[in-house]
C-alpha cells in the first residue's frame, strides 16, 4: 500500500481547492482534513489554527502580487500600467481580492493583509512624488483610502458585475488614478 505524503504544502493546496469552492470563511478545518485524509492532530502539527493556515496561503499570493503588480509598477510612471496590472492580477487570483478587500474593510489583522497595503504603498508614493508636491503628514490614511477604493472597483469589474465589465474597471481606475496623482 503507498503511504500517503502530507506536508504543508499539500495542506495548503486542499485549502486552496476547498476556500475557492466555498469561500475561506465557509471552510472548516474538520472540512479540510476530511479532503487531506488526514487526522485533526495532524493538521495542527502543521498549522496553529485556521488563521495560520489562511495567512500561510495569502501570503503566497501577497508574495505573487507584489512581484506580477507592485516590483513591475513602481518605477513606471504610467497610470494606464498599473491598472492594467491590477485587473490582470485580481482578473486571475479572484480570491485574493475577495478576501484582501474583506479584510481591509474589517481591519482583521492579517499580516500578509499588512504587507500588501505597505506595497501598495510604496507605488502610491512613487506615484504621487512623480507627479505632485504632496504636503499631507499622514500618507497612511491617503494610502488606505485610495487602496480600499482600488479594491473595490477591481471587485465590481471582476467579480460582481457592476461595471460593464474589466475594460470599464480599468477606465474607471485609470480616471481614478489621475485624479489622485494629479497626472494626464
Amino acid at each position: 500500500m503507498e503511504e500517503k505524503i502530507i506536508s504543508r504544502e499539500v495542506i495548503q493546496g486542499h485549502a486552496v481547492e476547498l476556500f475557492h469552492q466555498k469561500g475561506v470563511d465557509a471552510t472548516s478545518i474538520n472540512e479540510l482534513v476530511k479532503t487531506c485524509g488526514i487526522a485533526k492532530g495532524t493538521f495542527y502539527l502543521y498549522f496553529r489554527d485556521k488563521d495560520d493556515l489562511v495567512e500561510s496561503v495569502f501570503d503566497r499570493y501577497r508574495q505573487n502580487f507584489i512581484q506580477e503588480v507592485i516590483d513591475k509598477n513602481k518605477a513606471i510612471h504610467k497610470v494606464t500600467y498599473f491598472a492594467d496590472s491590477l485587473i490582470e492580477y485580481f482578473n486571475k487570483n479572484q480570491m485574493f481580492l475577495i478576501e484582501i478587500r474583506k479584510h481591509m474593510s474589517t481591519y482583521k489583522k492579517y499580516d500578509y493583509i499588512e504587507k500588501t497595503v505597505k506595497a501598495f504603498t510604496k507605488v502610491i508614493v512613487n506615484y504621487l512624488k512623480f507627479y505632485e508636491e504632496y504636503t499631507v503628514k499622514n500618507i497612511d490614511i491617503y494610502n488606505q483610502a485610495l487602496i480600499v477604493m482600488i479594491l473595490e472597483i477591481c471587485y465590481q469589474g471582476i467579480i460582481d458585475g457592476s461595471c460593464d465589465d474589466k475594460e470599464e474597471a480599468k477606465k474607471i481606475l485609470c480616471d481614478v488614478f489621475k485624479r489622485f496623482f494629479g497626472c494626464n
